[in-house]
């Protein structure tokens, strides 16, 4: 048997034994071996065991000894667990003579043996099955042999109906499966006693005499018992309780049963870390001799061997690493008992020894990807370890320097200091490990491992997916070129590696290799260039995250060292590298984002307007992370606003930035007023430009609580103040629009304090879809024109005095209006601001007409509302017709009283007008009206009398003009707000608007709080007078929109009366006479008639309402003569008796007879024209129109009352 599986003995008659029957019997039942899906249902365990597979060896039972070799058995197994006796006899009388008689000696022999299981096998031939009972018989060979030796509530007989060329598989089942039953009964009750044995044992701890390492073999047989049937994971817990119970015992300090800690036999520095056969492990722990060093390893090797057994390499590899790295430390404080190297080979080659036993394993199994890749991260730390002492081994020996990062694996600062060795004794003579030895021959040797296992290392961390620990490793061989002053080598890989720690997040590595590359650099004599800022920036960036902190507990297990790495001479690097930023060659700018060297912050979220010129100020706040002072060439702060932007820079050429804050004024001469948000500032160091985006869209999610709270700052906003004084550009509609004429934009130039020597204005639109015709452009009245020059691409304005305002007409668009001026006093400072203004094509006025057509009078209902946003306030709104010589008349509807009022989006205002063209007569060719709406935005409506209330008041009060600017900014602040600006255009009384304003007083002094007080009060009174809105005020913009005069063929005045008295009453059911009139006009008609006359048909109640019942003609037709009325015979069947005359009337008489009470409106008529015979005209035929003169009139019925009388029988 091998390692695994169960004995099992068989024995029988000797007759039998020799037969060839048994032979092949014996081979046919190790084909059907191992045994398979094997159950254990223990009392001792809560769950079933299954074993998948036992490997079951078949031995005679006279070569199987009674007792076992040893004490206490390796395992359980050693003895076999199940007896089987084959048997076979023709008859009874057989049977009872002879057979029985030897299967009772063999039963005797094995129910001697504890803990063994026996089973009789009685073999017979397939065709002799159910023959062996003769007559008078009672039973079968096989009931007899039950009845014999059977135990009750047991089956130990089983029949094999089995002989030389039977193929039934069946055949083998029953005793398959005693076979089954056999193993694990006494497999259990073998695991029960010893189980109770080593609780006996444990109990017995504390009593003197009691022996760990007894205790070890006797629990240690357990977990082989479980791992020979294939029960590895409890063969595993044994072990892992062997473990715990050892930490025990070690805490106790009771390692008496041990000798000494070990590490002193040969070899033991290199042998197998894994290997269970390397020493007589069994015999030393049985002898009390085995080392504290042996009995871990042998512990170790023992769990990690099941580890693989369940197929968990990763598991396996993993504990072997934290065992190595916990017992070093054991070796380490034990270090003067060991030889020199000792640690560092044991190391080195434990590691080595478990990567290449479980590649073995691996190659062996077949593992998914995943736990390939978890394999592969174990293996990759076990390679560091081994390699971190090949960087012991090479600073104690003078092959590596004691740096960075060859130091991050020495424990201590002591290690520094290399030993002094005996020279009659080399150090390889105190090692073992052929691979060391080899290395400490020679630096070239050693070179040669070193880059081997880092190589190898790296290519391990790859294959997991750890590439930042890959990239580590290359810096080291990296490292290792400078040392070996391979300098262009190193600097390579030194130079590529930073990019790489970006995308891995590992910013202290960063800045180790960022400073290796610097320092390796001007060992190749190469010109600082793009690339040698590019990693002096990145240099400073990981300096300032990490290396400036030493005093900060290192977050990454090199932070601390790379903090240190510099030591006192770190401020004058960093110094160098400044200075040296100034002086780098770059053909252009280069661009740094988001550095944390710097950063620029807002002082407030308002500027300051530069009186004396155009322009605004901002103060800013510089923070500078670096230990050294910057000489910067330059701060600056770039605001935007929509399209809009403005920069705001420094004064000079150099700005000293000491480290810490520093406090600086920008500037931007571009005069604009609003709200603006922070769209990046930048610090320019010589070309290098740090700049710091508001909203950075960076990956490189570093150390958030160092450098992105510096970099990431929360939005700012900046609010320009209004320069009242500034030159400004304006794009608006012109005063007058005519929809039909050509369509112009006006430009509008003041040039505020400024004495403009000359200004280029340029317009042009954002897509190109829209050419202006400057050239052919025109000054507005009132403009002089003599200092404004157009061209084809722009308008030049020259020598303009100061406060002059200019209008240009142009055509319009979406445009951006460009302007470079100078002034007198700017000093040779040429200003220069876009401005993007959006004057869309659209109507800034929605209108919509109703017509009502009343005989020769038209009744027009103009809607009129915004079709924007924008509010407006509605000055006057006229109709008029466009020839001078129209015959038409045409007033308003309305009421008296003031016509302008304010105009809110979604909220129309609706303006009716009559046109009678009585006059007029039937005009064959069609007439134009135009609609005239004057307006103005409404917030220059409310500015416009909150100026004049202050000039009002301040012409009686002088000592309020310089107070007027500020008084008309809080008025139109507080008039903004709410619905204040309702109160002051309807006149409902402006409540709490100088309390509210006085509220903004409150950082003055006293006395011109209370001179601005009355100041105030007086301004709230006179915008709360009434004001005459003139439709001519200055300012007014003037909307012509075109209105075809509305044309109908044929007008019908339909009248519907019934002739009672106002005192009749009317009940529901009474039929009532009605007259009805029909009268037809042909005034309103555009043009030409087909005939003489229109074929005309009424309808009375058309949609049926169902209130009313309608007797007589309630469908007719009539001719309704155009013309002169000419004879036409294929009219005469539809001509009435009684002949018409233009706008006569239609007359006839019906019954009406409402069907239910209440006040019921009169049926509706309705009248179409006959156009089936009609020819020449069009598809759509004459327009008609019918008016309902009733359609207002109401009819009480009221209901009917009745009474009946009747007579009940009651017979």
């Amino acid at each position: 048997m091998g390692e695994y599986g169960v004995k099992v003995t068989y024995s029988g008659p000797i007759l039998f034994l020799s037969s060839g029957q048994w032979a092949h019997t014996f081979t046919s039942l190790k084909e059907r071996l191992p045994l398979r899906n094997l159950h254990w249902r223990s009392v001792s365990r809560p769950s079933v065991r299954s074993v998948q597979e036992l490997d079951v060896e078949l031995v005679s039972l006279e070569s199987v000894r009674d007792e076992p070799s040893s004490q206490i058995p390796a395992t359980l197994l050693e003895r076999p667990l199940l007896n089987i006796y084959f048997v076979t006899c023709e008859d009874a009388d057989t049977y009872k003579n002879s057979v029985r008689k030897q299967i009772r000696d063999w039963h005797t022999s094995v129910t001697q043996r504890k803990h063994q299981e026996w089973l009789i096998c009685l073999v017979i031939r397939p065709d002799a099955e159910g023959t062996t009972k003769r007559l008078f018989q009672r039973g079968t060979l096989l009931d007899k042999i039950r009845a014999d030796f059977n135990v009750p509530k047991r089956e130990r007989c089983v029949q094999l109906a089995w002989s030389i060329g039977s193929e039934d598989p069946a055949a083998w089942t029953d005793l398959i499966s005693k076979m089954k039953e056999g193993i694990i009964s006494s497999f259990d009750a073998n695991i029960i006693q010893r189980e109770e044995e080593v609780k006996r044992s444990e109990v017995q701890r504390q009593m003197p005499g009691w022996n760990f390492c007894t205790f070890f073999i006797l629990k240690e047989s357990l977990a082989t018992s479980f791992d020979g049937m294939n029960l590895t994971e409890d063969a595993l817990i044994q072990y892992d309780e062997l473990e715990a119970s050892f930490f025990q015992v070690l805490k106790e300090k009771n390692l008496s049963w041990f000798g000494q800690l070990g590490g002193t036999a040969p070899n033991d520095d290199s042998a197998p870390l894994l290997s269970v056969t390397k020493k007589p492990y069994r015999e030393l722990i049985l002898s009390n001799t085995i080392t504290v060093f042996d009995f871990r390893s042998y512990l170790l090797a023992r769990q990690c061997f099941l580890l693989a057994r369940l197929g968990q390499l990763a598991e396996a590899a993993i504990k072997a690493e934290r065992f190595i790295t916990s017992f070093a430390r054991t070796l380490q404080e034990n270090k003067k008992d060991l030889s020199d190297f000792f640690l560092e080979s044991w190391i080195y080659s434990a590691s080595i020894g478990v990567v290449n036993q479980c590649d073995a394993w691996a190659d062996a199994a077949s593992l998914e990807p995943p736990a390939m890749i978890s394999l592969n991260a174990a293996k990759a730390e076990l390679l560091d370890l081994a390699r971190a002492q090949l960087d012991k081994v090479g600073i104690r020996r003078g092959y590596l320097p004691p740096v960075h990062p060859f130091s991050m694996s020495l424990p201590s600062s002591s290690d520094l200091n290399p030993p002094q060795y005996p020279p009659s004794e080399p150090v390889e003579a105190r090692i073992s490990s052929q691979d060391l030895i080899e290395a400490l021959r020679g630096r070239d040797e050693f070179d040669r491992l070193y880059i081997t296992t880092t190589n190898r290392t790296i290519q391990t961390y790859n294959s997991c997916n750890r590439r930042r620990f890959a990239l580590k490793l290359h810096a080291s061989l990296a490292a290792l070129d400078n040392a070996r002053q391979r300098y262009p080598s190193g600097h390579a890989v030194f130079a590529s590696l930073p990019g790489h720690y970006v995308a891995q997040r590992w910013s202290s590595l960063e800045g180790f290799v960022l400073l290796k590359s610097m320092e390796s650099y001007p060992q190749q004599d190469r010109p600082k260039e793009k690339e040698w800022a590019s990693q002096a920036a990145a240099f400073l960036r990981a300096f300032v995250v990490h290396g400036g902190h030493q005093n900060v507990q290192a977050e990454e297990p090199n932070e601390a060292a790379f903090a240190s790495m510099l030591g006192q001479q770190k401020v004058d690097f960093v110094r160098e590298l400044v200075e040296g930023l100034r002086d780098v060659s770059l053909e252009e700018d280069y661009i740094v984002q988001n550095h944390p060297s710097f950063s620029v912050r807002l002082e407030g979220e308002n500027a300051r307007i530069a009186e004396t010129e155009d322009g605004a100020t901002v103060d800013v706040t510089v923070m500078n992370s670096m230990p050294v002072d910057v000489l910067a060439n330059g701060v600056s702060v770039k605001v935007i606003s929509g399209d809009e932007e403005m920069l705001f820079s420094s004064s000079g050429t150099e700005i000293s930035l000491p480290p810490g804050q520093t406090r600086l004024s920008l500037s931007c001469p571009i005069p604009s007023s609003g709200l603006f948000k922070i769209d990046c500032s930048s610090v320019r160091v010589g070309k290098v430009a740090f700049q710091y985006p508001a909203n950075p869209a960076t990956n490189r999610p570093q150390k958030p609580e160092k450098e992105t709270k510096k970099i990431i700052q929360k939005s700012q906003l900046l609010r320009l103040p209004y320069d009242a004084d500034a030159f400004n550009v304006q794009l608006t509609f012109p005063d007058d629009v005519v929809l039909d004429a050509t369509p112009h934009l006006m430009l509008a130039v003041h040039t505020g304090r400024n004495h403009v020597t000359t200004a280029t204005l340029r317009l042009r639109n954002p897509d190109d879809e829209v050419m202006f015709d400057t050239e052919n452009a025109d000054a507005c009245q009132g403009t002089a024109a003599d200092v404004i020059t157009f061209s084809k691409d722009c308008i030049v304005i020259q020598d303009v005095p100061p406060n002059t305002a200019l209008r240009v007409n142009v055509p319009y668009s979406g445009v951006l209006v460009s302007v470079d001026y100078e002034t007198k006093s700017s000093n040779g400072v040429r200003r220069q601001f876009t401005r993007s203004r959006q004057v869309s094509t659209a109507l800034p006025l929605a209108v919509n007409v109703q017509d009502y057509f009343r005989g020769t009078k038209l009744f027009s209902r103009f809607s009129i509302r915004c079709a924007t946003q924008q509010r407006l306030y509605l000055l006057d709104a006229t109709l008029e017709a466009r020839s001078p010589t129209s015959k038409l008349k045409i007033s308003r509807c309305r009421r008296s009283g003031q016509i302008a009022e304010p105009m809110i989006p979604m909220r129309p205002i609706y303006h009716l007008f009559m046109i009678d063209s009585a006059g007029r007569g039937n005009a064959d060719e069609p007439e134009t009206l135009v609609l005239k709406l004057k307006y103005r935005p409404l917030k220059e409506e409310i500015e416009s009398r909150v100026t004049n209330a202050i000039n009002a008041v301040s012409e009686h009060h002088p000592e309020l003009i310089n107070d007027k600017a500020w008084m008309w900014g809080a008025l139109m602040e507080e008039l903004e707000t709410g619905d204040r600006w309702q109160e002051l255009l309807t006149r409902r009384g402006l409540s709490g608007l100088r309390e509210a304003v006085k509220a903004r007083l409150s950082d003055k002094a006293e006395t011109e709080i209370e001179r601005m007080s009355a100041g105030l009060l007086e301004v709230v009174e006179v915008l709360q007078q009434p004001v005459e809105t003139k439709p001519d005020v200055e300012g007014c913009l003037t909307l012509s929109i075109p209105v075809d005069l509305p044309a109908v063929n044929i007008l019908n005045a339909a009248h519907l009366t019934i002739p009672l008295a106002s005192t009749d009453a009317i009940f529901s059911g009474q039929p009532l006479q009605a007259i009805l009139n029909i009268s037809t006009s042909f005034h309103w008609g555009s043009g030409w008639a087909p005939r003489d006359g229109y074929l005309l048909r009424f309808d009375i109640d058309p949609e049926g309402t169902g209130n009313w019942l309608i007797s007589g003609q309630r469908r007719g037709e009539y001719f309704a003569k155009a013309r002169s009325l000419r004879t036409n015979k294929c009219f005469e069947p539809f001509l009435i008796s009684k002949r018409f005359k233009d706008n006569s009337t239609y007359e006839t008489k019906i019954t009406l007879v409402p069907l239910r009470d209440g006040a019921l409106l009169l049926p509706k008529i309705a009248v179409t024209p006959i156009t089936d015979d009609l020819e020449g005209h069009d598809e759509a035929g004459p327009s008609c129109e019918t008016h309902q003169i009733h359609a207002a009139e109401r009819v009480n019925v009221l209901p009917r009352s009745a009474r009946s009388t009747y007579v009940v029988n009651q017979s």
